[in-house]
């Protein structure tokens, strides 16, 4: 039995929670022993979780909240796929007439009651993951994980003004384990939803796809939101921001500041290291781009904070690409380490009598 549990990747003691059982939510916790998770899923009350917290399964409607504030919160996703793109906040379904008047069930307040408009917050959907609080939480990525959310949110979603914690994203088998995150319209890949900047997150493994939603950055702020301190130390990473062509001030970071003690040559704490393998592609957008990671002014990862003297590509590699796909070799960098030197070639040998 020990043999089976060992050789099956989930780690031994661990509970497992099945997405599609109902929302799940984990929540730091701690006592004289050290930290814990509570764990609810359903209408049940939260059960502590001793264990490695393991959350796996498939739905359409059901979600994960990640609450650190409380304490910290180490969980795995393993073949995790949530997928809400079609689901509306409230109750789930979409859009429901009530009476004929056009007017809608469930989270409607009185200023948005009745209006339909695409603009509408009633048309805001739900997030398939949210990380809350003030404490860290860190994700370990076992099997292929797909995040997919609706219209304003995030893939992954870390609102600035919601989670001050650190987030990191890692896999100890490296790159074995995936995640793919995609944000509804608004919603940054992993990041800020609708008007939410989003920073503090960290990747130091796995291989992860991060694709942001009309206007908003694969890794980094939702429309209108500012990215700001991204580190990815390991792995291999895609980041793709999401095109738009109306206002041009509708995008990741159109509207955000720079903070005036911050160094000029990467205003807004960006940086590879490590051995990571980047790749980063900016959304066409009118008057400028959409942010791959972060959310710069302009947006994209800036090329004023990569191309001075003092690089924030600090190891590793990154390859950029403009919203046509093609590579901006004057902004591409290589910095990887081989982990070994290598070895000169070895003359040949003449060939042995025979």
């Amino acid at each position: 039995i020990a043999g089976i549990v060992v050789s099956s990747g989930i780690p031994a003691y661990a509970k497992t929670w099945n997405i599609a059982d109902g929302d799940i939510t984990v929540k730091g916790a701690s006592d004289e022993s050290g930290n814990y998770n509570n764990v609810k899923q359903g209408e049940k009350d939260f059960e502590k979780d001793e264990g490695e917290t393991v959350i796996t399964g498939e739905s359409d409607k059901n979600t994960v909240t990640i609450d650190t504030s409380e304490g910290n919160v180490d969980v795995t996703f393993d073949d995790l796929k949530i997928d809400i793109s079609g689901k509306k906040e409230g109750d789930g379904s979409g859009k429901t007439e009530v009476d004929g008047s056009g007017k809608t069930e469930g989270n409607v307040s009185d200023e948005t009651e009745g209006d339909v408009s695409g603009d509408s917050p009633v048309d805001a959907g739900k997030a398939a993951v949210t990380v809350q609080g003030d404490h860290d939480a860190a994700i370990e990525l076992d099997g292929a994980n797909e995040l997919k959310s609706g219209s304003c949110n995030a893939g992954l979603e870390k609102n600035g003004n919601e989670s001050s914690g650190k987030l990191t994203i890692k896999d100890d088998n490296d790159t074995k384990g995936s995640l793919t995150a995609e944000g509804g319209e608004d919603g940054a890949g992993i990041g800020g939803g609708y008007e939410s900047g989003a920073g503090n997150i960290e990747i130091t493994g796995g291989t992860v796809e991060a694709v942001g939603g009309e206007g908003a950055a694969g890794i980094g702020g939702g429309v209108y939101g500012p990215g700001r301190d991204i580190e990815i130390s390991g792995g291999k990473v895609s980041a793709t921001g999401g095109s738009y062509s109306g206002d041009p001030r509708h995008g990741a970071g159109a509207w955000s500041e720079i903070d005036p003690d911050a160094p000029p040559s990467n205003p807004n704490h960006i940086i590879i290291s490590g051995d990571a393998e980047v790749e980063a592609k900016a959304g066409a957008s009118t008057g400028g781009e959409t942010a791959a990671i972060g959310g710069g002014i302009v947006g994209e990862i800036p090329n004023d904070a990569l191309s001075d003297d003092d690089h924030k590509v600090t190891g590793g590699s990154l390859t950029r690409y403009d919203p046509d796909g093609k590579k901006m070799e004057d902004y591409s960098y290589d910095r990887r380490t081989p982990s070994q030197p290598e070895q000169p070639d070895k003359p040949e040998q003449p060939d042995k009598p025979e």
